[in-house]
C-alpha cells in the first residue's frame, strides 16, 4: 500500500508514540506523550493508530491511570470531524483489529446523556466520536481553570452536586460548562482528528469545539493533521496563519499549557465552515 519512505515515515511515528506511552507508564517520563503529526491521510492515520490498538497488550487496556482522582477510567478516545469519518474508523477497527467499539455520536440523545454511557464507554477498546458530539450540552460538568474537566471520585451527579454546594462557600464560583458525559471518563488515549487551514477546528481558541477538547481528560494525547490543499506549504506556518491564538490554541488542547483565553466566538462565526 506504501512505498518503502512512507512505511519508514509511518514507522517511526509509531514508535515515537509508543515509546512515549510506555516510558510514562513505566515511570520513566513524567510526561503524558503528546505529539501532533502534519500532513497525513486519513488512511493513513487510521493505520498508525490501528498498529498502536494491535500493540497494546492486555494490561495496558483497561489500564488505571496514575491520576487517581476518578473511577472512570477509559481506553482510546477518537475524536474526528465528521459522522461519515466515524463510519470509516468503525469499519477499519471492526475488520482489522478484535477491539471493542463504541460509536458515541450515533447513540440516540435519550442514550448519550445518560450517565450510565459513560460508564458504558470504559468498557469498550475504542470509543468513536466528533467535536459536535463533544461539545454537545449533554450534562454540566465543573471545569478548573484552565478548561479541564474536573473529575469526580465516582463520577456521579451527587459528586458534582457535593462540590457545588461546597463553591458555594468559596469566594471564587466554580466554573462549569455543558458537555459531553465523556469528559467525566479518563481516558488512556486521546486521538484528535483534524485538517489544517481555514476549517481547522483546534486553532480555533474559544470556540465550543476547542473548548470541549481541551476538556478531555487523558494520559497520550495525539493530534493528526490530515493533509489538505495547503500541503504545498509549511504546516507549522500554515497553523500559525489559520489564527493568530491558534499555535495557543493547539497547545491547550495537548494540554502544553494554560488557556488563558477564556472567551468563546459565536456559535454563527464557528459553525460558517459547514456551508460549502
Amino acid at each position: 500500500r506504501y512505498g518503502s519512505r512512507q512505511r519508514r515515515a509511518l514507522k517511526e511515528m509509531y514508535s515515537w508514540i509508543k515509546g512515549a506511552e510506555r516510558d510514562y507508564d513505566v515511570g520513566e517520563c513524567t510526561v503524558p506523550a503528546v505529539g501532533i503529526f502534519f500532513s497525513l491521510s486519513q488512511q493513513q492515520i487510521v493505520d498508525v493508530s490501528v498498529k498502536l490498538l494491535l500493540k497494546d497488550s492486555p494490561k495496558d487496556v483497561r489500564h488505571k491511570p496514575r491520576i487517581e482522582n476518578t473511577s472512570l477510567h477509559g481506553n482510546t478516545l477518537v475524536v474526528v470531524r465528521t459522522k461519515d469519518d466515524t463510519a470509516v474508523w468503525e469499519n477499519s477497527l471492526r475488520e482489522d483489529t478484535g477491539c471493542s467499539v463504541l460509536n458515541h455520536c450515533k447513540l440516540p440523545l435519550s442514550e448519550r446523556i445518560r450517565a450510565s454511557t459513560s460508564e458504558k464507554a470504559c468498557a469498550y477498546d475504542v470509543v468513536l466520536t466528533t467535536y459536535d458530539a463533544m461539545k454537545s450540552p449533554d450534562t454540566t460538568i465543573p471545569l478548573s481553570q484552565d478548561g479541564r474537566a474536573m473529575l469526580s471520585n465516582n463520577g456521579s451527579d451527587r459528586s458534582w452536586q457535593s462540590s457545588r454546594t461546597s463553591s458555594q462557600h468559596d469566594a471564587t464560583p466554580q466554573l462549569t460548562k455543558q458537555l459531553s458525559v465523556l469528559h467525566r471518563v479518563h481516558f488512556r488515549r486521546l486521538i484528535f482528528v483534524d485538517i489544517l487551514g481555514r476549517k481547522c477546528y483546534l486553532a480555533k481558541a474559544g470556540t465550543a469545539r476547542s473548548a470541549a477538547a481541551v476538556a478531555l481528560n487523558g494520559d497520550t494525547r495525539i493530534i493528526f493533521f490530515c493533509e489538505t490543499e495547503a500541503d504545498g506549504l509549511n504546516p507549522l506556518k500554515t497553523l500559525r496563519k489559520s489564527d493568530k491564538r491558534a499555535v495557543q490554541s493547539v497547545s491547550s488542547v495537548l494540554h502544553l499549557g494554560n488557556n488563558s483565553d477564556s472567551g468563546e466566538h459565536s456559535d454563527e462565526e464557528e459553525d460558517c465552515d459547514k456551508n460549502p
